[in-house]
């Protein structure tokens, strides 16, 4: 199976759990699926960075940010966004 990013990767996890999640369970969720890949050593430190400058990108294009912070490092997927 092709993997795919880490954000997109975050999108259908979170979709599919339907709650707030800490970003070390969502990178090992993916893992475990093998949806993505990785060779870093701190994948999930790389995602919250991922998911915080993606939501600066979209509030910066007038754009609704998909992520909500619900905590340190944990996240929900918007619905309405």
């Amino acid at each position: 199976m092709p993997t795919i990013s880490k954000i997109k990767a975050a999108i259908l996890i979170l979709k599919e759990k339907k709650k707030p999640m800490k970003v070390e369970d969502i990178i090992k969720i993916s893992l475990d699926k093998k949806i993505i890949a990785t060779r870093g050593k701190t994948p999930a430190t790389t995602l919250n960075a991922d998911i915080i400058n993606e939501n600066h990108r979209r509030k910066k294009k007038g754009l609704k940010p998909r992520f909500k912070k619900m905590g340190p490092k944990i996240w929900k997927f918007d619905y309405d966004s």
